[in-house]
């Protein structure tokens, strides 16, 4: 059937913007049947752990469509992997993929997947596992590896002391504010906020 495609480049739309991710080599196999591409995290701070992460990702497409998953909707156009140095979690080791990057998947990777057809894409972090052990994963629940967030359009320096005090002059907004009802919800990091979803907090 249907042939994958290969590019120097990726184009992630993200709110209506277009940006270019850079792929350092791809390559097509079983005559166009699979592809695999490698790329490399690129945050653009210094200090940021995922600085440089080698990004594997390996599609084909799937004989099976009963077993395609993203939402947990009857929807079954693609199966996500969780390869090497991915982070799992739950019982049955489900890829710990944030609420973001799932938004990233549907909205760039759906248009291209023809009615009928299920991609099978396998996500690896060659190093991630290793880093892994520096994070505060396990915290959350995750383990082998890296949780997958996605990407955005700016870095975030979230721990800077100017972003600190911006974040405290914004509280003190929100509190003085004549519609505020007194409840806040405080998350530390994109895991912190998928937890708040699954814990129904707006």
């Amino acid at each position: 059937g249907n042939q994958l495609d290969v590019a120097k480049s990726v184009l992630i739309t993200n709110e209506g913007e277009q940006f270019s991710i850079p792929v350092s080599s791809s390559a097509l196999l079983d005559c166009g049947q699979k592809a695999l591409a490698i790329s490399f995290c690129h945050s653009g701070l210094a200090l940021d752990l995922t600085q440089g992460l080698e990004i594997w990702a390996f599609v084909e497409w799937e004989e099976d469509l009963t077993k395609g998953e993203l939402t947990g909707s009857s929807d079954s156009w693609i199966k996500l992997i969780a390869g090497e140095g991915i982070g799992k979690h739950g019982e049955e080791g489900e890829a710990s993929i944030s609420f973001f990057a799932r938004q990233l998947l549907e909205s760039n990777l759906r248009p291209l997947v023809p009615v009928g057809n299920c991609l099978r894409l396998e996500l690896v972090f060659p190093n991630g596992e290793k880093l892994a052990t520096r994070t505060s994963n396990a915290a959350f629940g995750v383990v082998d590896g890296l949780a997958l967030i996605g990407t955005q359009a700016e870095a975030q320096d979230s721990a800077s002391p100017k972003q600190i005090q911006n974040s405290i002059d914004r509280l003190r907004e929100i509190c003085i504010e004549p519609s505020f009802k007194g409840a806040l919800t405080l998350v530390i990091g994109e895991n912190g906020l998928d937890l708040a979803h699954e814990f129904g907090l707006n």
